[in-house]
């Protein structure tokens, strides 16, 4: 088992919403097989297993706000939260379950891209692609640094 996950999650077919999963597909390109990677529709609660035992979670994740910012990055801390509705788990509420199960949780951080076109479609748009190229970058260094 590899020491460092990554989960991407959003909605492949709404457009911006699959930026998750456009990441994980580049870093796959970039560096095969140096990492575990999970594409999925959304967070759920057994996902606690799969942080076990890794040192580090990397998660990405599309955004819908105002801020002008166009990549977020947050080191995570285990917490229960609720999320906007009742089917929806943060990761912090996954490193938390994770924490009451197995008495360790993994570094963890989440890197939040802007949205802007949440339509029917698998495209991104311009400046959320730019923006998760960037992000592809950023993990492809972080992996890299810590894998020495």
């Amino acid at each position: 088992m590899k020491h460092i996950l990554i989960i991407g999650y959003g909605n492949r077919s709404r457009s911006d919403d699959g930026v998750g999963w456009y990441v994980i597909d580049n870093i796959e390109k970039i560096l095969p097989g140096k990492v575990d990677a999970l594409k999925l529709h959304q967070l759920t609660i057994d996902l606690a297993e799969d942080l076990k035992d890794r040192s580090f979670v990397i998660f990405v994740d599309a955004r819908v706000n105002d801020s002008d910012e166009l990549i977020q990055y947050t080191e995570l801390q285990p917490a229960f939260k609720i999320g906007l509705t009742t089917h929806y788990i943060t990761p912090e509420t996954l490193l938390e379950i994770c924490k009451r199960l197995h008495d360790e949780t993994p570094r963890a951080c989440l890197f939040s891209i802007k949205g802007f076109n949440f339509d029917f479609g698998e495209k991104l748009s311009e400046r959320t692609k730019e923006a998760a190229d960037e992000v592809v970058n950023r993990i492809v260094e972080m992996i890299i640094d810590y894998n020495g």
